[in-house]
């Protein structure tokens, strides 16, 4: 019996997109699909099945997925595509639209008052960190903190919450007076 492989290529709303496959065995381009409108199916003529190599492209991306014999079905999921509903562009950004408000209010509370209290300069340095840590939220990568305070306390972080540990934990520096 051959094996069947279903390729979906979606955008970043999940919404099928319009691009190219191409099928590979052993580096050898065994099958081309352009125009595929979201969705492939491909029956592989290997016999026993092997692992098959897959290069899709949409708009100026390029993914690539190597399937073992057992698998059958693959999905890529591309940034690009046409723009959302304002429900899934505000789902998308809603992380960083609230670290920039954050951001602009820790820079009202730290320049609104002369000389804050100590009460006052940590709010105002937990409202800066939450920002980063917002902002952070859409800056693709990796961030990781471990950090040891105390001997009773650890704290492992990464992403977004890494970015607000560091921000939290360690006290700029005093200006000058």
């Amino acid at each position: 019996m051959d094996r069947v492989i279903h390729i979906r290529l979606r955008d970043r709303f999940g919404r099928p997109v319009s691009g190219s496959v191409n099928f590979y065995i052993d580096g050898q381009l065994i099958a081309a699909v352009e125009n595929t409108e979201g969705d492939v199916t491909w029956q592989d003529p290997s016999a026993p099945p092997r692992d098959v190599r897959i290069v899709a492209r949409f708009e100026r991306e390029t993914q690539e997925a190597l399937l073992a014999p057992s698998q059958n079905v693959w999905e890529f999921r591309f940034r690009g595509g046409p723009p959302g509903t304002a429900l899934e562009m505000l789902r998308d950004n809603l992380p960083a639209a609230v670290g920039l408000v954050l951001l602009l209010l820790a820079i009202v509370l730290a320049f609104g008052r002369e000389s804050p209290s100590g009460l006052q300069r940590q709010i105002i340095l937990g409202t800066f960190a939450l920002a980063a840590g917002g902002i952070g939220s859409i800056i693709p990568g990796l961030l990781k903190v471990d950090l040891t305070l105390d001997k009773k306390l650890k704290i492992s972080a990464a992403g977004a919450l890494a970015m607000f540990v560091i921000l939290f934990f360690f006290t700029p520096a005093e200006l000058p007076t």
